[in-house]
């Protein structure tokens, strides 16, 4: 597990300056929330899907050479990388509830309701990466820069447009799903959560056995 951790502080090195740009997802994620306080939690998440795969983007980019001759097992090495990605989960979670404390003209009920969408969000952002960073790990190092951006940003997109699309959907067609999801919307949100951490712990085992015979990380 030592290991594990020292990997992950190597993936948080390589991906130093890609991660200046929570700052300004978080800039501007407070100023949406202005108005639409689930918009900008929801964008926040959105974020942190994309800031977790930057480890294989600079993969891409770049021979992993240094990396494999460092000591430590496969096993290892994974466990770093999805530690990295959950890192980056949970800073843009921290982040995505600081634009609802700090939005303006909120009330403080409203608030309230509102960490429920964000533990779904959270939960529902691990279930995304736990299919990318295994569909990452079964296909190698992919020649296309092209194809690897949209294995990058597609899930990512698909997760913050298609929520905001449902929800504005119920809020105008489909107002008793609506409720019903609000009247369980605790409950709801844990099991999402709690889905989303064991689709995590899978995803890892899975990509750990994918590499074992592979020499790419």
């Amino acid at each position: 597990m030592k290991n594990a951790v020292r990997f992950f502080y190597i993936e948080v090195i390589r991906c130093r300056a890609q991660l200046w740009f929570f700052i300004l997802f978080f800039a501007i994620a407070l100023y949406t929330g202005k108005n639409n306080p689930f918009f900008s939690v929801s964008y926040m998440c959105f974020c942190g899907v994309i800031m977790s795969v930057q480890p294989f983007q600079q993969e891409q980019l770049a021979e992993s050479g240094f990396l494999n001759m460092l000591p430590g097992t496969k096993r290892e090495r994974v466990c770093g990388r999805y530690l990295f990605g959950l890192g980056m989960i949970l800073v843009s979670a921290l982040l995505g509830m600081l634009v609802l404390l700090l939005g303006s003209g909120m009330e403080h009920q409203k608030n309230a309701n509102l960490l429920p969408v964000l533990v779904t969000c959270i939960g529902i952002t691990l279930i995304v990466l736990s299919f990318q960073y295994v569909l990452f790990y079964a296909m190698g190092k992919i020649k296309s820069q092209q194809f690897a951006g949209l294995i990058m940003m597609a899930p990512g997109f698909i997760f913050f447009f298609g929520m905001n699309f449902l929800l504005g959907k119920m809020q105008k067609n489909n107002v008793d799903i609506l409720y019903w999801w609000m009247k369980h919307m605790e409950p709801l949100a844990w099991c999402v959560l709690l889905l989303g951490i064991l689709l995590w712990i899978g995803s890892m085992r899975c990509a750990v056995r994918l590499i074992q015979k592979r020499d790419f990380l």
